[in-house]
């Protein structure tokens, strides 16, 4: 692959960056016969070859800008001649200051226009490249590493269900208080979905994005389907087209199949959200967060202490959130340092446990019902904890630096491609050890158990998803 390197005039050009940073970017003249060099896909640097006798200019940070003189964005020139031509010359003549002050908001508005244009373009350039078949080098690793933790997310909570009454009241916190601390693993999905689809310079058309939707549709058929083939085998049920379609479309079926549900809904909001990330500043970005997780996550939490906020937002999920936030991690729209993330990660998991162990006692004897339902929102992915959580384990792996995968590189990319068929699979494992069987894993080895099949349930739902993938055309599902 090869960066093309263009020549701009022969005089420097300052960039004027974001105003929180107050500083200004100097960008080093390249020769007109300067020689491309492929770039460099581990570095992500390109070398410029200079003509003999030709000075070598100093590049900072590595990376070469080319931005033309006096850059003006082709809507703002042609807003800015529109509202000139709707002015009154009399309104001129009679109010020369509201005049000034007019052209002082449109050179401000155009200056920012211009600037957001600027950065967007420093952080495409700037960008993580892919490390085979354009991926990006962190994302295999992230959706592996959430792949296990919702594994074990659901060991944990299934055994909750199904031996709640054979579980001791510490066997019931210490399960609590480890589910809280995997809480993070559907979110982290949820940001590398909206770090790679809702990058600007990423186009999806609609074929594409039907695409998408359909594999969902598929998926939620197919499964919906073997589902309930399971439970006329295993569990008595009697009929299979009357309660196959029922669930699918009332979504009745297994818990876990609600990320299919959501991911569809999400795919059909994609170009609007894509719209916002494209056109919004960063601050507006920020905005959109903050305000999305006060509504959706600070206020519920009124209701501890027996107040009810009649304030909200026009939306149900905090889902959309976890979208934004992964593209503005990993593009640094939103900016956070590895110490910042250790603390966010670190404080709020902390938190949580706490607040597991507190459930109890408090339950049985601060709380009434009401009081503890909005407690308990402490614990879904609408908490502010968990979004703490979430944004700083996905920052601590965006961040990381991936060395070459050498030999495993094959067994990485196999784990990633087979990721969902593993996370709809797998639960078939767990219900069929836990109900079926009916072996409790607070009897059978506590920790050890819990540890050994969550790895076991893995790579069983790993390798039939792998050896699903070989039939044609079911690999346009898993």
């Amino acid at each position: 692959m090869e960066t093309e390197v263009l020549t701009i005039p022969a005089a420097t050009t300052i960039i004027p960056m974001a105003p929180a940073r107050h500083t200004e970017m100097e960008v080093p003249i390249i020769p007109a016969a300067a020689t491309r060099v492929p770039t460099d896909p581990v570095r992500h640097t390109e070398t410029v070859r200079e003509p003999a006798g030709t000075a070598t200019p100093q590049v900072r940070g590595q990376v070469v800008l080319t931005v033309p003189e006096e850059t003006v964005h082709p809507d703002t020139v042609q807003a800015g001649q529109t509202d000139q031509a709707d002015q009154n010359p009399a309104d001129q003549a009679a109010h020369p200051a509201k005049v000034q002050a007019d052209q002082n908001r449109a050179a401000h508005q155009e200056r920012a226009r211009v600037r957001i244009i600027q950065e967007r373009d420093v952080r495409q350039m700037t960008a993580k490249t892919s490390i085979d078949n354009g991926r990006i080098a962190q994302f295999p690793l992230i959706r592996i590493f959430a792949c296990l933790a919702i594994v074990l997310l659901h060991l944990l909570y299934a055994s909750t269900v199904y031996f709640k009454g054979a579980i001791s009241a510490n066997g019931l916190t210490a399960a609590k208080s480890v589910l809280s601390l995997v809480e993070w693993a559907v979110p982290c999905f949820l940001m590398v979905t909206g770090a790679l689809l809702l990058d600007p310079t990423k186009e999806i058309p609609g074929k594409k994005l039907w695409k998408y939707i359909r594999r969902m549709l598929l998926a939620l058929l197919i499964f919906t389907l073997v589902f309930q083939i399971y439970q006329m085998f295993f569990e008595g049920d009697r009929s299979l087209i009357g309660p196959w379609l029922k669930n699918f479309i009332q979504g009745e079926s297994w818990a876990h199949l609600w990320y299919l549900y959501l991911m569809v809904g999400l795919y059909l909001m994609l170009p609007i959200y894509k719209i916002i990330t494209e056109h919004a500043s960063d601050r507006q970005l920020l905005y959109l967060v903050v305000v999305y997780a006060a509504v959706i996550s600070v206020l519920p939490m009124l209701g501890i202490c027996r107040l009810k906020s009649g304030f909200y937002i026009p939306t149900t999920y905090i889902y959309p959130i976890y979208l934004f936030l992964g593209y503005m991690i990993h593009s640094d729209r939103l900016r956070m340092t590895k110490r910042a993330a250790w603390i966010l990660t670190v404080g709020c998991s902390i938190a949580l446990v706490f607040l597991s162990c507190l459930r109890r006692p408090l339950g049985s004897a601060f709380f009434n019902a009401d009081q503890l339902k909005a407690f308990d929102e402490l614990f879904g992915y609408s908490s502010i904890l968990v979004i703490g959580q979430s944004i700083g384990i996905f920052t601590l792996l965006d961040k990381m630096n991936v060395p070459e995968y050498g030999k495993t590189s094959r067994f990485v990319r196999s784990l990633d491609d087979c990721a969902f068929g593993t996370y709809l699979i797998h639960m078939i494992f767990i219900r069929f050890v836990f109900k079926q069987l009916e072996i409790n894993p607070y009897k059978s080895g506590g920790v050890l158990f819990f540890a050994g099949m969550t790895v076991t349930f893995f790579f069983a739902a790993y390798v039939i998803t792998f050896l699903l993938r070989k039939i044609p055309l079911v690999d346009r599902v898993l």
